[in-house]
């Protein structure tokens, strides 16, 4: 089961997860199906998503599904309302487990789990006003009050979400293989020191990504290789970095994806979408030997064409 941490200041989000894949219950229950699975989306270049449950939803993979449904959401229903977005979102997952379950008489259990900016008014989340907030968001069938998993999946997915304000603030949270509270604990207080010290997000990031390492040495369903994607708010706030990623540890100004790896000469990526479009399938060869974390590219204009099962979608 795949295993994601998600870290809330009021400087920046983070958000690792493994790419590990294992075989459902069945007669190969819990063998590696493939270390490659990506499971991380982001919207907009400011909420980043991951999930952890099943690889398929409605026979697609579950990060082509959720890009779909964010851009039915921009295209069909009329802007990017996030709340229309979690519904559409949690109103389809229904469906297709439902029917998954006629199928193969299991209902499992799944999460979609978000954080990164948007504009909040005081005492109501729904207003729009001038003040960028960090946001936790949800979508599941299987997450109780405290965000833990659930003994069992209900038939319907609910979603909700929760605003944070304040200076020196840090929110953290996992979601999917369940993680020792001293060892969450432990983090936390790592990080603490940290933003206290006054270091970058690239240094809470390196232990997160021990933190999943860690778990992985303990269940074989959480894999090494890692996805890290950091949305600073600077990045939001400033209309000239909004829509920019670059390829490479986190910092404070500019959104990235960092893939962590000790073993292969190719990089990946999140999925991305924006409004209508879609950006994804990011692989990026790299020497043998080199670190394959460097690099830039600018999604500000040009002609890049990203390889991608729903279609080729032109830069911005």
């Amino acid at each position: 089961m795949t295993l994601i941490i998600t870290c809330i200041t009021d400087e920046y989000v983070l958000q690792v997860s493994d790419r590990r894949l294992t075989h459902l219950p069945g007669p190969r229950h819990g063998e590696i199906l493939t270390d490659e699975c990506n499971k991380a989306v982001v919207k907009d270049f400011r909420i980043a998503f991951a999930f952890t449950g099943i690889s398929e939803i409605d026979k697609e993979r579950a990060d082509y599904w959720l890009c779909r449904q964010l851009i039915a959401a921009h295209s069909n229903e009329g802007g990017d309302d996030l709340k229309r977005c979690l519904e559409r979102i949690a109103n389809a997952a229904t469906l297709g487990f439902a029917r998954l379950r006629k199928d193969t008489g299991t209902l499992y259990r799944h999460a979609f789990v978000g954080a990164g900016w948007a504009y909040c008014g005081i005492g109501d989340p729904e207003q729009t006003v001038a003040e960028l907030c960090p946001i936790y968001l949800f979508v599941s069938n299987a997450l109780n009050q405290q965000l833990r998993w659930t003994a069992a999946a209900r038939d319907d997915f609910n979603w909700g979400w929760g605003f944070f304000r304040g200076k020196g603030l840090l929110h953290l949270s996992t979601a999917g293989q369940n993680v020792r509270e001293s060892q969450l604990k432990e983090l936390r207080r790592n990080i603490v020191r940290l933003l206290r010290a006054g270091a970058g997000p690239q240094s809470a990031a390196r232990l997160m990504v021990e933190a999943v390492r860690e778990v992985a040495r303990s269940y074989k369903s959480v894999g090494n290789d890692v996805m890290v994607s950091c949305v600073p708010r600077q990045a939001v706030a400033n209309n000239d970095t909004g829509l920019r990623v670059e390829f490479g540890p986190p910092n404070r100004q500019v959104s990235t994806f960092h893939f962590v790896s000790g073993k292969r000469e190719v990089a990946y990526g999140p999925q991305y979408v924006h409004g209508n479009r879609f950006f994804g399938d990011w692989h990026i060869d790299a020497p043998a030997g080199i670190n394959p974390i460097t690099g830039t590219i600018n999604m500000t204009g040009g002609s890049v064409i990203f390889r991608t099962g729903l279609g080729d979608a032109p830069a911005l």
